[in-house]
């Protein structure tokens, strides 16, 4: 009986708590990724897609700001064209304000979260972004979009405290839904080969959508080394 009044008195709370701006809640995000100027990782990626073969890959995934990007691995790997951290460019860009409204302040995953909503282009489509923002740590703790009524991409993350600098991912999946109007995979990074024999590998007249996930789980977090410039230079 006490647990339940707790639980009742909790629920209580966050549903009388006062929105907040998008701007309050996008400044939360901001304020976590500041404290981030460049960042290693090692990375691991399994993906399940009908006629897409890749075994699981290890990556070495290096970042510094506002857009270096270096990835080390054998063979062809897919990597989120975003990286590791979802809108990372919109939100420190503050190019997601106009249109972003904030829905509501609930609990998802034992966390507290704030839930908002903004228009974007997903796969050359107008789309319906969802994001659920922890508060106060600021990480993206699911993401869905829509498009046409239909949950095409679905996110959700974990994240831990690293080094004592900010809280990044340890665990990514993205549940993905490709109609058939859109099987295509540009929205991965590939080599036109591999591209190539994607599309072809998709092409038919049915109306049967592709499904699949992408599982991402990243270890040996190393942040602000002062990597140089020449660092993510191609050899």
């Amino acid at each position: 009986m006490i647990r339940l009044l707790s639980l009742l008195l909790l629920v209580t709370m966050v549903s009388s708590q006062p929105l907040k701006s998008p701007d309050e809640i996008f400044k939360m995000v901001r304020d976590n990724l500041s404290h981030i100027q460049d960042y290693q990782v090692e990375m691991k990626i399994k993906v399940a897609m009908p006629g897409f073969r890749m075994p699981g890959k290890k990556v070495s995934y290096a970042f510094k700001t506002p857009d270096k990007v270096k990835l080390e691995t054998t063979g062809f790997a897919v990597v989120p064209r975003q990286g590791i951290l979802p809108f990372y460019n919109e939100i420190m860009n503050d190019s997601l304000q106009i249109k972003v409204e904030t829905l509501e302040y609930t609990i998802l995953e034992g966390e507290n979260v704030w839930l908002v909503a903004f228009q974007d282009s997903l796969y050359d489509q107008d789309a319906l972004i969802k994001l659920w923002v922890t508060d106060p740590q600021g990480t993206i703790l699911k993401g869905i979009a829509t498009i046409g009524g239909e949950d095409v991409l679905t996110l959700t993350s974990q994240y831990a405290h690293v080094e004592g600098v900010a809280w990044m991912p340890v665990e990514t999946e993205m549940e993905i839904v490709l109609p058939a109007r859109m099987k295509t995979m540009q929205h991965f990074n590939s080599t036109p080969k591999a591209k190539m024999e994607i599309m072809n590998s998709m092409r038919d007249t049915t109306e049967t959508p592709v499904t699949g996930s992408i599982q991402l789980e990243f270890s040996k977090y190393k942040l602000n080394r002062g990597l140089p410039d020449s660092f993510f230079q191609e050899d």
